[in-house]
């Protein structure tokens, strides 16, 4: 159920507080709000600009719910991107088969094509 005044102040919220957030809070909120099909686009920047900081930091489930929430949003952020993009490459090893599955989908709508990505998730 989707009730977009509440997710307008939530939104709020997470601008206000986003610096005490962590990565798998800021993972977990980009999908909730995908998954919704609420899209801030201001939420959503502050989000991948606090991500970018942290990119390292996430796990494979987080970078491909984090992948999956921009590209579901039409929101391409390409530094996170290519961010993100690096890391997947670095970790896909630990990638379950849904991971790898939403994170070739992600780039895939965003348009964002990455031989060595996609290389990388094909062979995974």
């Amino acid at each position: 159920i989707k009730h977009e005044k509440l997710m307008d102040e939530i939104s709020w919220e997470v601008m206000a507080k986003i610096e005490s957030f962590g990565n798998q809070d800021l993972s977990n909120t980009s999908w909730a709000f995908a998954k919704l099909a609420v899209s801030n686009a201001m939420m959503m920047t502050a989000i991948g600009k606090k991500l970018m900081t942290m990119v390292k930091e996430l796990i494979p489930q987080d970078l491909a719910n984090t992948a999956w929430a921009f590209a579901t949003l039409g929101l391409p952020e390409s530094n996170l991107m290519d961010q993100i993009l690096l890391e997947v490459i670095s970790k896909v090893n630990d990638f379950t088969t849904q991971n790898l599955a939403n994170t070739a989908w992600a780039y895939a709508k965003l348009g964002l094509w990455n031989e060595r990505l996609m290389q990388t998730l094909a062979n995974a």
